[in-house]
């Protein structure tokens, strides 16, 4: 982001609220209560005159839940534009300090179940990914043990086991996969159901709402069919669409994880401190990110450049193989620009930065190198389009399912279950879990060798 593009970060509103507790703990989180009002109060009467701000956004589960948030926020009167992304987990907001405040946009952001937030610089993306990958597989193996014991109770029904016991057997069995079927859809399922709720109200359904109402509709039937005595349930199903579309999360955030190694790995190559001259000449060693544009920094032979910038004074070779991979050494002359990452080979130069931290070439890399591993390949975008219709004519046709069903007479244990047949094939599994798994591995494997994709299209082609 370039410097005519200041941005600002403040806490939430939901950052002011104490921590709910015991009633012997409630005097305890007054002080820290009142001490995060203030400083949330202050921080926003220092961003409201400016009308911008870029915000950490917490909690988004997939595309269309960033997609949910950015609806709200753009309908929301005096909202400007809004753009979040998922990739970054970020919205950047413009508004009309007239008509609104940063505080009542965080209250609509929290009332869809999502915070926002400073961003945390102090967590490195691979951290941040290490954390959602621990849920995840918390979850997939919740998923997994409760899922086998659903399935293997289904299956002694399918097999027609206690089918000569006048149908007791077989109602304990159908009780026992149901039982088993709940930890895994109300756990693992839990991120499945909430953001496919969020996205419906906010009229961006996507594949969580299908997946969901799918879930929902295999394990309602079930509870039916237990209610009446009948051994028929359908929780292997519920327990299926879970395990498989977190299954698919869980790879994307390992590929994820792997691209955002290599990036932090070239970050971490990077001097952290610059030597910087003054208008004498004097020079003094400063941390690398309190450096601004237009300030000069003193850079020695056989160190590495911390920063972007303009060559200003003396002559070098230097070797820009981290950023471009070139063997050999490229020479170095007054007005050549010089990018951070490459080391000076020959002799003492002087830099005019032109790139900060977070502005720099590197960095812009690395953003879009992000954005290729978690980007939607063309066949899952135009399926997340087609979710955002497909949903409600799904509902719809179940619900005329139900309708013709009892016109038409039949017991509405079958007009049920056709009902379910129908939000059940409605969720399009092949792509929205089969595509990302093949993109985000290749994408992931390529990370692991060095090759970064700059383009989300060429891995598609």
């Amino acid at each position: 982001m370039t410097t005519g593009d200041k941005v600002a970060c403040a806490s939430s509103a939901d950052e002011a609220c104490p921590t709910a507790g015991t009633r012997n703990d409630a005097a305890d989180h007054v002080d820290a209560g009142a001490g995060r009002v203030n400083r949330l109060a202050d921080d926003l009467a220092a961003l409201e005159g400016q009308g911008r701000a870029l915000l950490s956004i917490e909690g988004l589960w997939c595309p269309s839940c960033a997609a949910a948030t950015e609806r709200l926020l753009r309908d929301t009167p005096g909202v400007h534009d809004a753009r979040v992304s998922f990739i970054g987990s970020a919205a950047l907001l413009r508004w009309d300090p007239d008509r609104t405040t940063l505080a009542a946009l965080a209250a609509a952001v929290r009332r869809l179940g999502y915070r926002l937030a400073p961003p945390d610089n102090r967590r490195t993306t691979a951290e941040r990914l290490d954390g959602e990958i621990r849920a995840l597989s918390v979850r997939l193996t919740v998923a997994a043990f409760f899922g086998v014991w659903t399935m293997l109770f289904s299956l002694l029904i399918y097999l027609g086991v206690g089918e000569h016991s006048g149908g007791a057997v077989g109602w304990w069995l159908a009780l026992a996969s149901v039982s088993f079927a709940l930890p895994a859809i109300l756990f693992a399922g839990r991120p499945i159901l909430v953001a496919g709720w969020r996205t419906l109200r906010t009229g961006v359904p996507g594949m969580d709402t299908l997946v969901g109402l799918g879930v929902l509709a295999a394990a309602g039937l079930s509870t039916w069919q237990l209610v009446r005595g009948v051994e028929h349930v359908y929780a292997d199903t519920a327990v299926m669409l879970v395990v498989l579309l977190t299954v698919g999360r869980l790879l994307e955030a390992r590929a994820l994880r792997r691209a955002a190694a290599t990036i932090d790995a070239l970050h971490a190559r990077l001097p952290e401190v610059a030597t910087r001259l003054d208008a004498d000449g004097a020079t003094e060693t400063v941390a690398a990110e309190s450096v601004r544009i237009g300030e000069r920094i003193r850079v020695a032979a056989g160190e590495r450049v911390p920063l972007d910038g303009r060559l200003s004074r003396g002559e070098t070779r230097i070797d820009r193989a981290v950023m471009t991979g070139e063997s050999r050494p490229a020479a170095a002359r007054v007005g050549d620009t010089v990018l951070a990452g490459s080391v000076n080979l020959e002799r003492g130069i002087v830099i005019e930065v032109t790139a900060v931290i977070g502005e720099r070439e590197i960095d812009r890399i690395g953003e879009q190198v992000m954005e290729t591993v978690r980007a939607r390949p063309g066949t899952q975008r135009l399926a997340d389009r087609v979710a955002r219709w497909i949903a409600p004519i799904a509902i719809g046709l179940a619900a005329l399912t139900v309708l013709i069903g009892q016109l038409a007479g039949l017991p509405i244990e079958d007009t049920l279950l056709r009902a379910t047949s129908v939000l059940v094939v409605a969720c399009p599994c092949a792509v929205s879990i089969a595509v990302p798994i093949a993109y985000v591995s290749l994408a992931g494997r390529a990370a692991d060798q060095g090759v970064l994709f700059r383009d989300a299209g060429t891995l598609e082609r």
